[in-house]
Formats: C-alpha cells, sequence, structure tokens
C-alpha cells in the first residue's frame, strides 16, 4: 500500500466484509430469511490467523465494527486497525501479510454466496484495505463511505480439475493430489488484474466457455450447459457495445470482458472489474414468452454493466453518499448507445419479427413502449406524485424511501445529465464523460470536481449552482404552456403570444417549439427565473400547436 495521507501513518484498516454475515438478522422475518437462505440460514465469515510485516515480524491489530448503514445485523469484527512496527511517511510504501480463511454463505441473493454450484463474490471475499481517511482513528461519517480503492491483484486459486473460474488467468498447472481413495485431481490457477477495485470471484464445476474474438475485443461469456447460442448472441452485444463506448467516450483498457451465467432468476446483471454477472433470466427465460422479444431489453441492461466499466468500476464515487455517479452515468451511457441503435421517440423496447396474434395482444394491452419515457420518466413522476422524491446526492443512512432508492438515483439521477446536456450540448456532454474517465478512471470523484469540470467546458451556459440544485436538494421543475393567442396583422403574418409557466425550483433553460399550419417548426429557447413569461413572436403562417421541451431534455 501507498500512504496517500499529508502525515506520517502507524496504522493501516483493513474490511472484513464476509463477517457480515456471520449471523441471521432476528429483526427480520422468517419468510425474508427463508427467501435469501432456502435450505436455512448459513454463515458467512473470514478469520484472520496473524497479521505480519514483510519480514515476518508479527504486527498487533484490534477489532472494530461497522456503522450500521446497510440492513444487516453482523457488525462486529468487520473492521482490523493493524499497528504498524514503523511508520510509513507520506508518498511512501508498506507492507504486511494476512493470513485468513473466508467461508462463502451458501444463500440466494445473486452475490456474496454459493448457491445451485455456482460461487460469486465481487467485491470483499479477502480482507480488503480501507481507504486512507479510514486509517486516522474510527469516524462514523468517514465509515460509513463505501469507496473501492485501485491495486494490483495478482492471485492463485487451488480448485477442483472441473472449476471454470472468470478472471484474466495467466497459468494454469496440474496440482499433485495425495494418494488417498476418493481423491479428486485439483490445478492450480493464477491470475493478474492490473488497477482494479477489487478481485471478484466467480466460479463452477457447470459452466462452459465460450469465447469471442472481435477485432478489438475479446468477450468471454461463462455459462451452463446448453445455453451457447445466447451466449454468442450475448458476446455479439457487448462487441458492439464496447465499440460504440470506447469511439464517444474513451477506451476500454482491459483486453477481454467476461460475463457468467448467474444462479438466481432475473433480469439484472452486477458489474466487477473485468466481470460482469447477469441473472439466470438472460439466458433461461429468454425464449419463454416468444422469441427475441426481449432481446432489446437484454440489450440495454447489458449496456447498462457495461457502462460500469467506464463509471462505478473505471471512475470511482463514494456508492453509499454519491452512488449516482456510478449508477446514473451508467444509464446515460446505455441509452446513449440504444438510442443510437433504435428509435429515440417511438416504440423501441419490444422487437417484433412479423405482424400476429401476440403482437395485436401486446399492444392493445400496453400500447407502445419507450424506453426512457415509460422506464425513466413515469417511474420519476409517480414517484414524485406520491411523494416518495428526495434528493438525488445523500448519505445512504438519511435516505427516507429506501424502496425508491433505484428510481431516484439510477432514473432521476439519468434525466439530470439529461438535462444538463439540453443546456450544454451533446458534443460537449461526449467531451465531459470522456475527459472525466480518461483522466480520473482510477480515481474517487465527486460532485464538485464533476461540477468544476462541466463548467470549464460549457462556460456561463449552466445556470450557478446547478449540480448543488438539481443533486443536493429534491427540488422539482414542471414547465407548461397555458395560452397562445394568435392575431393575423395586415402585412399577412401573424402576431403570437405565448404564455409559459414553470413551477418548483430548480432553474433549466427550455426550448419551446411552434409548429405551423404549413408544418414548419420554430424554436425558441427559454428562460424562466419567475412562474411565467410571455413570449411574443411572429411567424409567417399561423401556429397549430406550441409543445415546451419536445426532446425530452429537461426533468420536467
Amino acid at each position: 500500500f501507498t500512504n496517500d495521507l499529508p502525515e506520517p501513518t502507524s496504522e493501516v484498516v483493513l474490511i472484513l466484509r464476509a463477517n457480515l454475515y456471520r449471523e441471521p438478522n432476528p429483526y427480520l422475518s422468517k419468510i425474508n430469511l427463508d427467501s435469501t437462505y432456502p435450505s436455512g440460514f448459513n454463515p458467512g465469515w473470514t478469520k484472520v490467523r496473524g497479521i505480519t510485516d514483510s519480514d515476518g515480524n508479527k504486527l498487533n491489530y484490534d477489532s472494530e465494527s461497522l456503522p450500521p448503514t446497510s440492513q444487516t445485523y453482523s457488525l462486529k469484527n468487520t473492521i482490523l486497525r493493524v499497528k504498524l512496527n514503523k511508520p510509513v511517511e507520506p508518498g511512501e510504501e508498506g507492507s504486511i501479510v494476512v493470513d485468513f480463511s473466508t467461508k462463502i454463505p451458501r444463500k440466494k441473493e445473486g452475490d456474496m454466496e454459493y448457491f445451485q454450484g455456482v460461487y460469486t463474490w465481487r467485491f470483499g471475499w479477502y480482507p480488503v484495505l480501507a481507504p486512507s481517511e479510514w486509517w486516522r482513528g474510527y469516524d462514523r461519517k468517514v465509515y460509513s463511505q463505501r469507496k473501492l480503492i485501485t491495486a494490483d491483484y495478482e492471485v492463485q486459486l487451488t480448485v477442483p480439475e472441473k472449476f471454470v473460474v472468470g478472471g484474466n488467468k495467466v497459468d494454469e498447472t496440474e496440482v499433485k493430489s495425495a494418494a488417498k481413495k476418493g481423491d479428486k485431481k485439483r490445478k492450480l490457477l493464477e491470475f493478474e488484474l492490473k488497477e482494479a477495485r477489487s478481485f471478484p470471484l466467480v466460479a463452477s464445476a457447470n459452466y462452459e466457455k465460450y469465447r469471442g474474438e472481435f477485432r478489438e475485443f475479446t468477450v468471454e461469456v461463462l455459462h451452463r450447459p446448453g445455453y451457447e447460442e445466447r451466449a454468442r448472441v450475448l458476446a455479439s452485444y457487448a462487441n458492439e457495445i464496447l465499440t460504440f463506448y470506447s469511439k464517444r467516450f474513451g477506451k476500454y483498457e482491459r483486453d477481454k470482458l467476461t460475463f457468467a451465467q448467474g444462479a438466481v432468476s432475473g433480469y439484472f446483471g452486477m458489474a466487477a472489474d473485468g466481470i460482469i454477472v447477469l441473472g439466470d433470466s438472460f439466458f433461461g427465460e429468454s425464449q419463454l414468452a416468444l422469441s427475441n422479444i426481449t432481446n432489446r431489453l437484454s440489450e440495454y441492461l447489458i449496456a447498462h454493466e457495461i457502462a460500469h466499466q467506464w463509471f462505478g468500476i473505471g471512475v470511482g464515487a463514494d456508492l453509499h453518499t454519491q452512488n449516482w455517479i456510478s449508477e446514473a452515468f451508467s444509464e446515460y451511457l446505455s441509452l446513449n448507445y440504444f438510442h443510437h441503435k433504435y428509435p429515440e421517440y417511438k416504440p423501441n423496447l419490444f422487437r417484433f419479427e412479423e405482424n400476429g396474434l401476440i403482437r395485436s395482444f401486446i399492444e392493445s394491452q400496453l400500447g407502445y413502449i419507450n424506453l426512457r419515457s415509460h422506464m425513466f420518466e413515469l417511474p420519476y413522476i409517480v414517484n414524485f406524485q406520491k411523494g416518495f422524491d428526495e434528493a438525488i446526492v445523500k448519505p445512504r443512512q438519511d435516505v427516507k424511501y429506501a424502496n425508491a432508492t433505484q428510481t431516484r438515483v439510477y432514473k432521476k439521477g439519468y434525466m439530470v445529465l439529461r438535462t444538463l446536456e439540453g443546456i450544454i450540448g451533446e458534443d460537449s456532454m461526449n467531451e465531459f464523460i470522456r475527459g472525466i474517465y480518461e483522466n480520473y478512471d482510477e480515481d474517487i470523484v465527486d460532485v464538485d470536481l464533476l461540477a468544476e469540470k462541466v463548467k470549464a467546458i460549457s462556460g456561463k451556459e449552466i445556470p450557478e449552482d446547478f449540480f448543488h440544485d438539481w443533486l443536493r436538494t429534491p427540488g422539482y421543475i414542471d414547465y407548461g404552456v397555458s395560452g397562445l393567442t394568435r392575431e393575423k396583422l395586415d402585412s399577412g403574418n401573424y402576431s403570437n403570444e405565448i404564455r409559459v409557466t414553470k413551477s418548483g425550483s430548480l432553474p433549466a433553460p427550455v426550448e419551446l417549439q411552434v409548429l405551423l399550419e404549413n408544418d414548419e417548426k420554430i424554436t425558441h429557447t427559454v428562460v424562466l427565473k419567475e412562474d411565467k413569461k410571455t413570449i411574443k413572436l411572429e411567424t409567417p403562417e399561423r401556429v397549430k400547436r406550441v409543445t415546451v421541451d419536445p426532446n425530452n431534455y429537461v426533468m420536467d
């Protein structure tokens, strides 16, 4: 480790995340526990047998507890404060050696578990070095943060011969087993992962491996038998997405991206360095309703998880307080890709190969489904109307409505970035995102840094305190057109008065689109600091319709 504090340190801190699973939570219902532990409660833990310096000298350490920022019961022995034999000066390197064992719990959540023959643990199956702010002494506010710092990993795993393990494998050798009856052959796998926020573990004896070699990228898919066709489709999507992101937002730096079929059903994904675990529904349920109907939904979700290699896994953030940097930016990249490929303002989520009974039924029951309108804007509006809306950036322990977290952080967060794009333009937005990724992909960034960088690109176009108002307050904005007066002039032109209204505290310029009788469109940018404004406009034809924010940029 490197001491990046401005003063010498005589202590470092390790996080033992597996100890969060040592005990069942007595405050949760039995039904809840049974759904997580189908075979009964099964603990997880990490036991540290000893810590030494690089010369083998014993180091002392004390255990502490994480603050209760997550819904878990086991908090004891989740932190180790290690006392060094000699101080490490600012900028200097030190090292410790930890002898530990981890028990992976049998449970069904999709991560940090062993379920149906699959081991999945993305962050912290080993003792993790905590951010340097933690080394100064216990501070609940600081300990409540979750920052994944980058490191270089070299990992050796001894596993049964049939095990397939995801990751950047550099060597594999057979291990001689003891000559006992029933002994199975084992192998030693060696992995290397540079500048990573974790070393993720995904392994199973049931996996088969599909490897797609494309012009710029290699995509590997670990899947259960019978799903090679789905793996090929997945690899094809991944290559398209990686290529698109690399050209627009900065190149993906790793040689390979690995996907793994998770054991838990559902359309969800979980990203880590170089590895993405997908819910089993991507594979096992894709053809149940109608062949290919879910492909676009899958493609969008895959694009979101791949985008985490740029934000969240790439550019880091405090995932407790500013998780929107991970999730909203990933949503922005994924919709950018989706709208590049499919019509942005038309039905675009379901793909029908031909007309027929099922298509007619779905369209008659659901109407048309547009990804942004129905999965981003509508959930935000419903949350707002039900009173569940709150600030995007706030400590996790201060959030009032945990049930609305995904809509608030993912969807509303995306809509803030979409509003920003509407203000500064698509080219400046792409330049902003590329600059953040290329300059801070190993760092932890925050709202203040992002505000500084985007203002440097866009100048005075952004309203003062845009990031503070839109992210740190529960403010909203609601534009409307309350009236239109038209008068024909002696010249034959028309004099129009358009009355625009605004409620809410958030500031943002908005585009007004005027449609004439001859279908000509005139656009006009409006900035409202007050709650209403009258726009006077002379047109050569009669005005047929006035639309505020026709391209759905503003989080209205």
